[in-house]
């Protein structure tokens, strides 16, 4: 496996009722932004790590391992792909940086959301669209 990556998306993220969040991490097909490179998920990328029931994911406030807001193995997150891409569904934990988290989504004080992931290798493809550079 390669070291972690971590994509900001424009996208999705909402408060659904009190103590509940959700929205999409990945839409599919959507060119990558803020990056020098133009990255695209696909459809099915996120399948095999998501067919471990064993393998936990996580929704953790500012990437920080020490504020859970919900995980799978707790059964307070679903993560699944959708035909608009990688969606998650969260109850919150209760503890005071959830409900922080929540209050700033429900008010759109925050908009977006970021992930980390990894791509196995040989699990991603690159093709060089820009002018060739002599070097």
């Amino acid at each position: 496996m390669k070291d972690m990556e971590v994509r900001t998306i424009i996208g999705e993220l909402r408060a659904t009722e009190p103590g509940r969040i959700g929205g999409h991490a990945v839409t599919w097909n959507q060119p990558s932004r803020g990056l020098p490179f133009e990255e695209r998920f696909v459809r099915g990328a996120f399948l095999d790590s998501l067919a471990d029931s064993t393998q936990d994911v996580s929704l953790l406030w500012a990437h920080d391992p020490t504020k859970p807001l919900a995980s799978r193995i707790a059964g307070s997150l679903t993560v699944a792909e959708d035909d608009l891409g990688l969606g998650f569904d969260a109850k919150l934990n209760g503890t005071s940086w959830s409900v922080d988290a929540y209050e700033a989504i429900r008010s759109k004080s925050v908009r977006t959301v970021s992930f980390r992931f990894s791509v196995p290798t040989g699990g991603d493809t690159w093709q060089h669209k820009g002018p060739k550079l002599d070097g």
